[in-house]
């Protein structure tokens, strides 16, 4: 989970990680194919043209670099 998360002064003001994932909408990890799959619908479905994709920061040396 994110580091900042349950610190409001350090969080993100729009972040919905924690209910996200609370509520059983998400999974904590995604494997690439998942993406893959999900970029893919969203273009042949919904015509989607942009996308911005974000992470929480995990309590790693490297923040989560070695998982993007």
């Amino acid at each position: 989970h994110c580091i900042r998360f349950n610190d409001r002064s350090t969080s993100c003001q729009f972040c919905a990680i924690g209910q996200s994932l609370a509520a059983g909408k998400t999974i904590a990890r995604k494997r690439p194919q998942q993406l893959a799959e999900v970029a893919k619908a969203a273009v042949e479905l919904d015509g989607v043209k942009h996308m911005v994709m974000t992470t929480g920061t995990p309590q790693t040396p490297d923040r989560g670099a070695a998982i993007l």
